[in-house]
């Protein structure tokens, strides 16, 4: 079995400044864990459910790059989430 993590919010008690650390974190925790795959959220503003546009969003491909850095081994990938699947 293949176990990941898809990180859908990236809001931070910090603000802006207390994304990339806690990003790095997330790619440091996820190698040290074992997990297959880390994944991130492709879309231009943050869904509803998850509190709406007004909402902390990355850039999907700039944010892998960030990630890719800070891992070697776990597979980095973007989903999209639609209405439809």
């Amino acid at each position: 079995m293949r176990v990941g993590v898809h990180v859908t919010k990236f809001d931070n008690p910090d603000g802006p400044g207390g994304i990339a650390p806690e990003l790095g974190a997330v790619a440091e925790a996820s190698e040290a864990a074992g997990l297959s795959w880390l994944s991130v959220m492709d879309h231009y503003f943050q869904m509803e459910h998850n509190g709406g546009a007004e909402d902390a969003m990355l850039e999907a491909y700039t944010t892998l790059s960030f990630l890719a850095a800070r891992s070697s081994t776990v597979r980095l990938s973007s989903w999209r989430v639609s209405s439809t699947s």
